[in-house]
């Protein structure tokens, strides 16, 4: 559906209890449009971005698939689209070898590997890459610059808070870096790739920077009470979890464990069995 001037959101679906539903967009220009995330890797589920760019939009020029991430449900499409519509692929760098390899079926499907600044111009208007890595390494979001219209991908969900995946490259200092550097854009509004739109973007940029800034003092100050081993702080921190939830939940406390280390703020124990404060 059109949410704005040929700004189109096109529901993905998600899988049965694994959280809020996907989103994918298309931004039509007077030249030429571009998508925003490519979908799942299986054709079902990247159906409805295919079925709405030719039944509703008439099949228009394509020139860009612009992938936030190389998460699934977001980059698991590209060559699916891009054998569809004649798109070129742009994924961020730090992402670009894992898209090609985890959807590339064999073919290497990225075209243009972003490091941040790159414009692309759709005729009337623009959209700008912003390198946001932290939830992963290569995490770009995209600037619709007249409007002041971000699309965030992962770095920041109309629901929830993201997982940091240092196993994936993320890092959560980075990811806090990501978000302040967000704070100097004049945004109307972000569109994420789950949940909601976000109408008032600097409230929500700050909501997450202040969570952070929390969760990172809760782990420090258990640290400091001698609970140092990961799920241990797991467990104080989390409480009792369903699996899944416990399984992102680790990687959170993983990543901000690397990052206090990072500070200078805690350090691996000799015997490593954990972290202790410095």
């Amino acid at each position: 559906m059109e949410i704005l001037d040929r700004v189109h959101l096109i529901p993905l679906g998600g899988e049965a209890g694994a959280g809020p539903t996907t989103s994918g967009y298309y931004v039509q220009g007077r030249d030429c449009g571009a998508f925003i995330d490519g979908g799942f890797p299986d054709l079902e589920r990247t159906q409805p971005l295919l079925d709405y760019w030719k039944d509703t939009l008439g099949s228009p020029r394509t020139d860009w698939i612009l992938v936030s991430h190389r998460h699934y449900e977001h980059a698991g499409g590209v060559k699916i689209l891009k054998e569809a519509t004649g798109a070129r692929v742009a994924v961020g760098s730090g992402d670009t070898e894992a898209v090609n390899a985890d959807f590339g079926q064999g073919t290497e499907p990225v075209d243009v590997a972003l490091d941040g600044g790159e414009i692309f111009d759709l005729g009337d208007r623009r959209i700008r890459a912003v390198a946001c890595p932290g939830h992963t390494a290569g995490t770009v979001c995209y600037l619709l610059e007249e409007e002041g219209v971000l699309f965030t991908g992962d770095h920041i969900m109309g629901q929830g808070t993201v997982v940091v995946r240092t196993d994936e490259g993320g890092s959560m200092a980075q990811h806090v870096e990501s978000l302040r550097q967000l704070l100097d854009l004049d945004l109307k509004l972000i569109l994420s790739g789950h949940g909601p739109s976000i109408t008032d973007p600097h409230a929500k940029i700050r909501e997450l920077l202040q969570h952070r800034l929390e969760r990172e003092e809760q782990v420090l100050g258990l640290l400091r009470e001698g609970v140092n081993e990961i799920d241990a702080l797991l467990a104080r921190i989390y409480g009792e979890t369903s699996q899944r939830m416990a399984f992102l939940a680790r990687h959170q406390v993983v990543a901000h464990l690397a990052k206090l280390v990072e500070d200078g703020r805690a350090a691996p124990m000799e015997s490593g069995a954990g972290y202790r404060p410095v």
